[in-house]
């Protein structure tokens, strides 16, 4: 009576371990923060801390901070930046910079906007902000 549920239960068991060891944590397709999304789209496997830290994080990984938003920097927002999150900040890659008004538009995820899917992201957007990047302290880039 047993033996068919123990083998039902055994089969059912390394199906689903399976499965979950077939994809990589890091490109699995799912919702990711905005940190999450930067390190897939980098490669990188390393803890980065969150987004306003990794001002901290990218030198490490080969980065340095360069003073113009250049499309495909990364660009760190800290707390105070006006559109970053007050706690955590915000991160992702310049997509475009407008010279004559100071402002950028960001892809990254958990941004809002209309989505897609990216370095295994299903909620990446290319959004803009606001406010004008020029002459702030709390927004910085980086560079390879």
């Amino acid at each position: 009576m047993f033996k068919p549920l123990l083998a039902t239960s055994l089969t059912l068991s390394i199906s689903i371990v399976s499965a979950l060891t077939a994809v990589s944590d890091s490109y699995a397709n799912q919702y990711c923060q905005c940190v999450g999304y930067v390190k897939n789209a980098l490669g990188i496997r390393q803890a980065m801390g969150n987004a306003k830290d990794m001002i901290y994080s990218l030198p490490r990984q080969g980065f340095r901070q360069v003073t113009d938003p250049t499309p495909g920097a990364v660009v760190v927002m800290q707390t105070s930046f006006p559109g970053a999150n007050r706690t955590y900040g915000h991160v992702g890659f310049v997509d475009s910079f407008d010279a004559r008004t100071g402002k950028i538009k960001v892809r990254g995820a958990n941004q809002g906007g209309r989505t897609y899917s990216d370095a295994g992201c299903t909620n990446v957007a290319v959004v803009g902000f606001r406010t004008p990047v020029v002459n702030r302290g709390d927004v910085s880039f980086w560079m390879r």
